[in-house]
């Protein structure tokens, strides 16, 4: 009659799928962490200095 069914042990989880969940999580975080320090003001206070404000110059005709 033969065999019609063959049990097996399922595949064990590649890395990826092991770990993919932690490897999002902390490609994120450091994504998040690298635009912040890029896009935020220095953390020192360190504000520019502003323009001279325009005076009101005369001619001599």
């Amino acid at each position: 009659m033969g065999v019609k069914y063959v049990i097996a042990e399922p595949e064990p989880p590649t890395w990826w799928q092991q770990h993919r969940t932690k490897f999002i999580a902390t490609a994120t975080l450091l994504l998040g962490y690298w635009l912040g320090s890029t896009v935020a003001p220095p953390a020192d206070g360190a504000v520019p200095e502003p323009t001279p404000t325009p005076s009101a110059s005369t001619s001599a005709d």
